[in-house]
C-alpha cells in the first residue's frame, strides 16, 4: 500500500482556489479575425485541389468553374452529325407529327413542281459529280506525270483547286437535297418508304463524308499518296452507287408524273 502525504498548506491552497464557473468564457479579440481568415485559406486549398468528380479527395468544391470549350468540328464531322440527327428525327417521328405541319406547307409539297425539285437537282448533282471526277483524274495525272513539259501543261488547268471547290459544293448539295427529298415524301404521305433508293441516298451522304475526311491526310503527312489513292477509289464507288440509284429514282419520278 502506498501512502500519500498531503501537507496542510497545500490543502489550504486548494481550498482557496475559486470553483470552476459554468458561465461562457469570453473569446479574445484575435479569434474572430482567425475565424474570418480560415474560410479563405480553405477556399484557396479547394481551388488548387485536383479535378475530383467522385469525391475521392474530399468534399467537392463549391466554387463556380467555367465550362470547357467544345472542340471545333470540321465540315465532314458536321455533315455526318447532320445526317445522323436528321435521320433519327425523321424515322423516330411519332404518328401525330404530321398533324403539326402547316396545311399550306403540306399542300405546297403535294404539288408536282415541289415534288420534282429533289429529282431535278439530284440529276444536276450527278452531272457535276461526273465532271468533278474528271477534274480529280486530271489532278492525279499531274501528280504522277514525270515529263516536265506535260506537267507544266497540266498545271495550267488548276484541276486540283477546281476539283476541291466543286466537291465541297456537291457535298453540301447532296446532304441538303437528300433530306429535302425525305421531308417532301414524309410531308405528302405521312411516312417514308424504306427501300433501295432511300438507303442508297443515305449511303451516298456517308460515302461523300468519308471522302471529305481524307482531305487533311491528302494535303499533309506521311501517307499523302495512300490517302489520295483511297480517295480516288471511294470516288469510283460513289459514282457507281449514284448511277445505280438513278434507276430507282426514275421509277419514283414516273409514279409522281403518272407515267
Amino acid at each position: 500500500m502506498v501512502a500519500f502525504v498531503v501537507s496542510a498548506p497545500a490543502v489550504a491552497g486548494l481550498l482557496r482556489r475559486p470553483a470552476l464557473s459554468s458561465a461562457p468564457r469570453r473569446v479574445p479579440a484575435a479569434l474572430p479575425r482567425m475565424a474570418v481568415r480560415a474560410p479563405a485559406r480553405v477556399a484557396r486549398r479547394s481551388a488548387a485541389a485536383p479535378f475530383d468528380p467522385l469525391g475521392l479527395y474530399g468534399p467537392p468544391s463549391t466554387a463556380a468553374t467555367a465550362p470547357a470549350a467544345a472542340p471545333a468540328m470540321d465540315a465532314a464531322a458536321a455533315s455526318a452529325l447532320l445526317a445522323v440527327v436528321s435521320a433519327g428525327a425523321v424515322f423516330g417521328a411519332p404518328e401525330g407529327a404530321l398533324a403539326e405541319v402547316p396545311p399550306a406547307l403540306k399542300e405546297a409539297f403535294k404539288t408536282k413542281p415541289a415534288s420534282l425539285v429533289h429529282p431535278v437537282v439530284m440529276a444536276g448533282i450527278l452531272a457535276a459529280a461526273i465532271y468533278t471526277f474528271w477534274l480529280g483524274y486530271q489532278s492525279s495525272r499531274l501528280r504522277k506525270e514525270e515529263d516536265p513539259a506535260k506537267r507544266k501543261e497540266l498545271a495550267k488547268g488548276k484541276f486540283g483547286a477546281r476539283h476541291f471547290a466543286l466537291s465541297s459544293q456537291i457535298l453540301v448539295l447532296m446532304t441538303t437535297m437528300t433530306f429535302i427529298g425525305m421531308a417532301n415524301t414524309f410531308t405528302r404521305t405521312g411516312k417514308l418508304f424504306p427501300g433501295p433508293h432511300l438507303y442508297a441516298g443515305l449511303g451516298l451522304v456517308a460515302w461523300l463524308t468519308a471522302m471529305a475526311s481524307l482531305v487533311p491526310s491528302m494535303q499533309q503527312g506521311n501517307n499523302k499518296v495512300q490517302a489520295k489513292d483511297a480517295h480516288f477509289a471511294l470516288a469510283v464507288g460513289a459514282l457507281g452507287l449514284f448511277g445505280w440509284q438513278l434507276n430507282s429514282g426514275l421509277a419514283i419520278v414516273k409514279k409522281l408524273l403518272g407515267i
